[in-house]
């Protein structure tokens, strides 16, 4: 969907975007607002399917990050470097680690 697609369904204001019932000044008709949901959902799909990539492969960056801490730090405990590497990362994501927690 281009921008211009796209922008005949959604109107941008400053509270956030809203869906418009209309196109142009005319009302969308249902099959036109199937085929418009159909195309969100698809991209919707692709995207979370790249998240998931995405995810599972920092999860072993993630796992590999503790074991070269505890490697580095041999009087850590398990948790502390996951704690430690958990920190890092919330440091980059610029996320709190209940947000950190929650989205990965």
């Amino acid at each position: 969907m281009d921008g211009s697609e796209r922008d005949r369904f959604i109107k941008d204001r400053p509270d956030g975007p809203h869906l418009l019932l209309t196109n142009g000044g005319t009302q969308v008709g249902y099959s036109e607002m199937n085929v418009f949901c159909r195309k969100i959902t698809q991209a919707s799909r692709c995207s979370r399917a790249l998240e998931v990539i995405v995810q599972a492969r920092w999860t072993e960056c993630f796992d590999s990050r503790v074991q070269t801490l505890l490697g580095e730090n041999t009087h850590l405990s398990s948790t502390k470097a996951k704690m430690m590497a958990l920190k890092e990362a919330c440091r980059d994501f610029a996320w709190t680690e209940k947000e950190m927690r929650n989205k990965m």
